[in-house]
């Protein structure tokens, strides 16, 4: 391994020098200043840092393209002015290549429109303390390791895409736009202490954890586990495999098939539709007007132990749904219920209402 100073004094080697005479384990150490990475430079199996006391002050101006076994950047910016194609690019080599930024920045041309970092192939990511204006893409139906701790990623619409498989860890972070795991993904997702602006699931295969995060989630296909989390937009279920919450808060729930348990949530309003089945164990609704609930198609709802706080509001239910458990406390003597169809109102622990 060799530690190479680069700057502009004399006695250090020049940026260009320093890129021409790269060995496998080089350590480069970058004074402040801007840096033009020329077109089409591959680096590989190298470690370059930026000296400065804040990431901004070393700044990459161009593409990085890692093309090798592994590639950490410490303390830089990269940027660039191409309108096109990713900040930073990962290729598909023999063995999955290892790319490590901690304390970097990541700004594409186009800004939150753009695209930060691409991955082609399988790869190890690790992000720590990085924020990062433009999205980042994992191409490729393949294995790929993901760790991104107290970092930030905004882009405009998905801040993150992928359709690879394997872990993928995001703890202590801001992802603000969609992240998005795609039709052909098979992710192990945990995720702590985490803000999502949204949360897409499109394929069966994902397994997601969250515990202490805020976020909107669609889980159109797969299983979610979520612990202490606050979903203050839309939570939709369409084909779940499974799907439970403890100690969550909800501002609309939504299910329309497959099933799920609600162990002490706080919810504003639920709707439960086609197939689905939701199982409610000490919930507490808070609803002051409409629906505090609407079940309809042939869904089923269990509840226990029920907390009500609805007065102005009612139960509805369509079709051949029901509703059977009890209620343990509630904010008014008598249930208001709106029924049609052949649907089935077994609560004990309150009277029901039909209106």
């Amino acid at each position: 391994m060799r530690l190479i100073k680069v700057s502009q004094d004399p006695r250090d080697l020049s940026w260009e020098q320093a890129l021409d005479q790269l060995e496998d384990d080089d350590v480069l150490m970058l004074a402040p200043g801007f840096y033009e990475i020329p077109f089409g430079q591959k680096l590989k199996n190298i470690v370059i840092k930026g000296t400065g006391t804040a990431a901004d002050m070393t700044v990459l101006v161009g593409t990085v393209i890692l093309d090798g076994r592994y590639l950490t950047l410490e303390n830089l910016a990269v940027k660039t002015t191409a309108i096109a194609g990713a900040l930073v690019k990962v290729y598909e080599g023999e063995n999955a290549p290892y790319l490590t930024l901690r304390g970097c920045r990541l700004e594409a041309a186009e800004g939150e429109r753009g695209t930060a970092l691409m991955t082609l192939g399988p790869v190890w990511l690790e992000l720590y303390s990085c924020q990062v204006k433009g999205g980042i893409r994992l191409v490729g139906d393949e294995e790929q390791h993901v760790q991104i701790s107290s970092s930030e990623i905004a882009a405009t619409p998905a801040a993150f895409t992928g359709n690879g498989f394997g872990p993928l860890a995001i703890s202590q972070s801001q992802i603000k736009g969609d992240f998005v795991l795609e039709e052909s993904s098979a992710y192990e997702g945990h995720f702590d202490q985490t803000a999502f602006d949204q949360v897409t699931s499109l394929s069966e295969g994902n397994d997601l954890y969250f515990t202490e995060s805020a976020l909107s989630l669609t889980l159109k296909n797969g299983q979610a586990d979520l612990l202490n989390c606050d979903l203050p937009g839309t939570t939709l279920l369409e084909k779940a495999n499974s799907a439970a919450f403890q100690n969550c808060t909800f501002k609309q729930f939504k299910q329309v098939s497959g099933s799920s348990n609600l162990t002490n949530c706080h919810l504003e309003a639920g709707e439960i539709t086609g197939q689905g089945k939701a199982a409610f164990c000490r919930p507490h609704f808070s609803c002051s007007e409409g629906t505090w609930l609407s079940l309809r198609d042939a869904s089923q709802v269990r509840l226990q132990n029920a907390l009500l706080n609805v007065a102005g509001s009612h139960l509805r239910l369509a079709d051949k749904a029901g509703i059977l458990g009890n209620v343990l406390e509630s904010d008014q003597d008598q249930l208001l219920v709106k029924q049609t169809g052949q649907g089935k109102v077994k609560l004990t622990g309150i009277k029901c209402k039909l209106v």
